[in-house]
Order: C-alpha cells, then sequence, then structure tokens
C-alpha cells in the first residue's frame, strides 16, 4: 500500500465533464454501509463527496484520474484507494474508448464494529509499536492505496456483479473478504490500525456530536462547553477524530458545503441560507463560499 504525496495542486481538470452524464447506481445496506458504482464513458467525469466513517474507492476497470484541493493522481484497474473521511474530488475516466467502472464503499460504525468482532484477532496480531509508527507517517505522508493483485480483481468483479443484482448480503460478505484479504498483504498493518481507530466508541460519540451540530453558530468554546469537555482536551480529541484537520477549518468547510446545495437546490432566500448553514452574517456567508467555491452564491444560483 502506498502513501500519496500531498504536494499537487489542484489542476484545471477540477471540474466534472457535462458532456457525457456518467451512469451511477446507489445501493444502501441498513447500516452496514453504503455504495455507489459510476460508470464513467470516454473522458466523462464526476463529482465524489467522503463522509465518515471510513471510505473504500475500488477501480473495477479501467484507468481513472482523481483530483482535490491538495492532490492529483491515478488509479488503476485493481487498485484500491483508501480515502479520508472528509473530502471532494473529482474521478476522471482517463481512456479515449473504454468505459471506466468505479465503486465507492462508505463503511459505517456499525460495520467497522461487526468486522472488529469477528476478526478482531486478525486486526490485533498484525500491530506492534513499530507498525503504529509507521502508520502515522504514512497517515500524513497522504492518502494510501492498495496495489492491485488476482485475488483482488476478482473480488472486484464480484462487486460490480452484486451490484447489478443489488445482492446486500452478498456484497457485505464479499467486503469483510476484501478487508480480511488486505488485512493479510505486505502493509495489512496500516489497514488494521485503520480500522481499530474507527471502532473505538467514544471517538464514535465524539465524531457524531460535532456532526449533529456544524450548522451551530458556536464558538469552539461553545463546542467543548456542549460536549463536557475543556477547550485543549476538544482540539486534542477533534485532531484524533478527524486526522489532525483544523477544527474551524473542517466545521466552516461542512457549512459551506450543505450551504452549496441549498444554494443549486432551492430557491431560499440567501440570508436564510446563511443562517442555516451556521453563519452569523449573509456578508461573511457570501465571502467565505467565493473563497472556497471560486464564484459568489447569487453568480452560482444564476446558472442554475
Amino acid at each position: 500500500m502506498n502513501a500519496l504525496p500531498s504536494t499537487c495542486r489542484l489542476s484545471e481538470t477540477y471540474s466534472p465533464s457535462a458532456a457525457i452524464a456518467p451512469q451511477i447506481e446507489h445501493a444502501k445496506c441498513g447500516g452496514l454501509f453504503e455504495s455507489k458504482t459510476y460508470r464513467l464513458a470516454p473522458h466523462a467525469a464526476e463529482n465524489m463527496v467522503f463522509t465518515p466513517v471510513m471510505n473504500l474507492v475500488l477501480i473495477v476497470s479501467g484507468q481513472v484520474e482523481i483530483t482535490n484541493l491538495n492532490q492529483h493522481f491515478q488509479l488503476s484497474s485493481g487498485e484500491i484507494w483508501l480515502a479520508k473521511e472528509e473530502g471532494h474530488c473529482v474521478i476522471t475516466n482517463l481512456s479515449s474508448d473504454i468505459e471506466a467502472c468505479v465503486i465507492t464503499i462508505e463503511l459505517h460504525f456499525a460495520m467497522l464494529m461487526r468486522f472488529k468482532d469477528r476478526y478482531e484477532q486478525a486486526l490485533t496480531g498484525r500491530i506492534d509499536r513499530r507498525m503504529q509508527i509507521d502508520y502515522f507517517h504514512n497517515q500524513k505522508q497522504g492518502e494510501f492505496i492498495f496495489e492491485s493483485c488476482d485475488l483482488t480483481r476478482m473480488a472486484l468483479d464480484s462487486f460490480s456483479l452484486f451490484s447489478l443484482q443489488n445482492d446486500h448480503g452478498l456484497f457485505a460478505l464479499k467486503l469483510e473478504e476484501l478487508l480480511l484479504l488486505k488485512l493479510r498483504g505486505p502493509s495489512g498493518h496500516l489497514l488494521a490500525i485503520h480500522l481499530l481507530n474507527r471502532c473505538d466508541p467514544i471517538l464514535e460519540r465524539y465524531r457524531r456530536f460535532v456532526e449533529n451540530n456544524v450548522l451551530n453558530d458556536w464558538s469552539l468554546s461553545t463546542y467543548a462547553k456542549e460536549a463536557g469537555m475543556s477547550l485543549t482536551s476538544f482540539k486534542v480529541m477533534f485532531s484524533r477524530v478527524f486526522q489532525d484537520a483544523s477544527p474551524k477549518a473542517w466545521i466552516n468547510e461542512r457549512r459551506l458545503r450543505f450551504a452549496d446545495t441549498q444554494v443549486r437546490t432551492t430557491r431560499k432566500r440567501l440570508i436564510d441560507i446563511a443562517m442555516e448553514s451556521g453563519f452569523s452574517s449573509q456578508s461573511y456567508f457570501t465571502q467565505s463560499y467565493k473563497a472556497h467555491f471560486g464564484e459568489s452564491p447569487s453568480e452560482v444560483r444564476q446558472r442554475t
């Protein structure tokens, strides 16, 4: 599993192609996971948004390019990208004549706990102190990518088939099989630590508290008080749960993401959107929105 460098800048290709709309199939398996299957025509592109707790991007066929604010890299058939919990990116089919198939899977806390309960020995047996240091070094370097192998390609073909048949039970079993396969690989200790870190119920409660209150116009001190923590403890916990993200930057990005959806899909007044999204004023909202998206809310609304 390779860690990607985080020095790449956003390229001019950071916008989905509108020429040919990709086919997207969405499926849910109870509270365990959600999956999306993207079938991208040649040179087609599509936005992807990642949410907690854990996200896998499976390249079933073709070669694609991933572009986000900090990185720019390529993935080929059979490779698996362990994406960060939070983020937005564009995926582009690099082929000029072949469709690309990509499956994204959001693993929920219940799925991770089920896997931990069933295979805890396999998880803990891969970890020692040196491996934990290796994990945190790789985490700071960038995202994790699992290389392709014959067994991985067979598993990904099964995922594609089960998504077409809408068979969630077999999909869940195949997902567990894939995780076990990668745990036994040369970089399995990195995956084991990542999984175990996501299975802490205290961290999960903290994550839910922050997400459920992200639209409140609170200061960090208020967040800490409402969580029953000191400000220092709140910031330390935030760094653990959201992978060293700045609390202010993370909360602001989530508010802007919510506001952007409201701008594009509703006819609400911009002042109302600003208030609902946790901004103290419309002027501050407009300034933050334009700095993040490159256009003002009114400019975006005029185009939609």
